[in-house]
């Protein structure tokens, strides 16, 4: 993967601080089935009103007093804000309703995640999502990379969704009718997240440029596949 004719273009990207949009209503009117849950959605809506950017969701990580599960909330929130053509995706209370089923579980996961977050270990914070429904690395990956950063691990965990995947395997071939045969998923297991994980900062690290700029760089460019 040759990111070098791009590295202007990476470095000079803003990607903690711009505010995602998303649909408070959808979430806030959501049957959660928990009370907890239903707390805390309330809490992000009324704290985020609509918007909520990277450096939030690091920025309350970062206190150690604050909650994991309204963390990962927060990332679900934030991923599922409004799309390119500006319609919202509300797929995701759903989603977290079902991820959330067991609040024992969800809070042994978290936990276990800070746990080998705080020891660098992201093959074993990945695999500690394997018991959570509906939660594949698409989603659990953006509670990794918050989670990391706020505990300023140096080759933190990075977002690894369809888009991301698309972006690798599409480089280099914006003109080419070549990238409409590709249908791109991201590799599930911990191992290859890993590998994505450590080339990602290999690359940064020989470009100077920070890792998640890539990642941000590699989602938004080129475009999703049609």
């Amino acid at each position: 993967m040759n990111l070098l004719p791009y590295r202007e273009t990476i470095n000079d990207l803003n990607i903690l601080e711009p505010r995602a949009s998303f649909n408070s209503g959808h979430w806030l009117n959501f049957e959660y089935g928990n009370d907890l849950i239903t707390t805390k959605v309330n809490e992000i809506t009324e704290n985020y009103f609509e918007r909520i950017s990277r450096q939030d969701i690091i920025a309350y990580l970062s206190d150690h007093n604050n909650s994991l599960m309204t963390g990962f909330i927060m990332s679900m929130i934030w991923g599922h804000g409004y799309t390119g053509n500006n319609r919202p995706d509300n797929r995701g209370p759903w989603k977290l309703a079902r991820m959330l089923s067991n609040l024992g579980t969800a809070d042994g996961i978290f936990q276990d995640v800070y746990a080998s977050l705080s020891e660098s270990n992201i093959i074993n914070a990945h695999r500690a999502f394997i018991p959570m429904p509906r939660c594949r690395v698409a989603y659990f990956s953006k509670f990794l990379y918050f989670l990391g950063k706020a505990l300023q691990m140096i080759n933190y965990p990075l977002i690894f969704d369809k888009r991301v995947a698309t972006g690798i395997a599409t480089l280099g071939l914006e003109d080419s009718v070549l990238r409409h045969t590709l249908d791109v998923n991201p590799n599930p297991d911990a191992i290859s997240y890993n590998v994505y994980v450590t080339e990602i900062h290999r690359n940064a690290e020989l470009l100077h440029v920070d890792a998640d700029k890539i990642e941000f760089f590699l989602f938004s460019h080129p475009l999703p596949i049609n």
